[in-house]
Formats: structure tokens, sequence, C-alpha cells
């Protein structure tokens, strides 16, 4: 079924820390586990909740979560990429166009020496919008080594920030790490493209 992965931040910034929740749909609820079997079959859900003594409602949405976790890494520039966790979705702001995030930063690779964040999310490069990862992949998969690139984040505060990054694919190359069902992971190498040759040789 639906989206018992909304039950924590699903209010979308309605719900704030030490509310009490008495109703889901208008059903009294006592626990975590009766809250979200009560939201299973909803796209959102109508909460009555006690704050600072007064009562109120809130209408949440809820966010599908099939349970499985992450299932796909992009390897880019030195930055492990990923669709945005559920964790980080539920606590933080996600950009509305999308985009992929940065969840983590290896030291020395190119991200690392042109200072793009981890905890942020890539949302163009060259001006191209990258909301998926086989956007972002697509968008990349004709760059050559030493190439520059100019590439738009947003952080989790929401702030823009353009840099540019000169790639190096021979001590950074682009993989994507997959995991199957059976819960194996496997590694696929992304070719670059050649280098132009300057015709002067």
């Amino acid at each position: 079924g639906g989206g018992g992965g909304g039950g924590g931040g699903g209010g979308g910034g309605a719900l704030r820390g030490g509310d009490l929740l008495l109703t889901v749909d208008g059903s009294p609820v006592r626990s975590l586990n009766e809250a979200e079997a009560a939201s299973q079959a909803s796209a959102s859900v109508q909460l009555g909740v006690v704050r600072d003594g007064a009562p109120f409602a809130v209408t949440a949405p809820m966010l599908p979560s099939d349970g499985l976790g992450t299932t796909r890494v992009l390897g880019w520039a030195g930055l492990l990429l990923q669709e945005t966790p559920d964790a980080v979705r539920a606590q933080r702001s996600v950009p509305a166009q999308g985009g992929v995030y940065a969840s983590y930063r290896f030291y020395g690779s190119p991200s690392s020496r042109y200072d793009l964040s981890p905890t942020s999310h890539i949302i163009e490069v060259d001006s191209v919008p990258t909301p998926t990862l086989a956007a972002l992949l697509e968008c990349t998969r004709g760059k050559a080594d030493g190439e520059v690139v100019r590439v738009k984040t947003v952080d989790l505060e929401g702030r823009l920030r353009m840099t540019t990054l000169k790639l190096d694919l021979k001590y950074w190359p682009t993989f994507t790490l997959s995991r199957s069902a059976a819960g194996e992971w496997s590694r696929t190498m992304e070719a670059p493209a050649e280098a132009e040759q300057d015709g002067l040789g």
C-alpha cells in the first residue's frame, strides 16, 4: 500500500516536535503502529493534534516508501549521488524541481577541490536540469577528462550556489552502484568521452 513513510515528517512542516497526535482521519490512535496502519491507504490524512494545550487539525501528505532505502548510487567527480533519502526528505526542504542528493564527498577529488558540498542537491550541470540520477548521468556522459563544467546546487537550507569543476576522469571516473532484488551490489563503470584533438599534432 500507500504511505507509511510519511508518519514522522509527513506534515510537510505543519507538524512540530512536541505535538501530541490524537487521531488519524477521525480514528483515535494510541501508538505509532496504529497511526501508521491508519495512514497506509491514503495520499494524505487529516490529523487531530494537540500543541501547547490547544487542539487543532492538519492535513498531512503521505510519502510512499517501499522500505528498501537506497538501491542506486552514482559516483561522479568524487561525490556519491543518490535520490533524496526519506530521512532527508522528512526533515529538510527538497528542491521543487528535483535534483540528485550528494551524500558523500571523497577528499582530494574534484568535488573536494572545487568545494561541492555533500548534503546538497545538484539541480543543473551546464544549465541542463538534473532532477534524477538518470538525467545527471545522461548530461555528463559526453564529458571528457579535463573538461570544465558548471554545477548548480541547492543546500538543505534552500540556498542556491553555482560553481565550476574540472573533471578528472582518470582518477575519479564515473560509475554506478546498483543493488539487485537479492541484495547484491554491482558496479558499472562509465567510459569517458574522448578528448578532442587540437589538430596541432
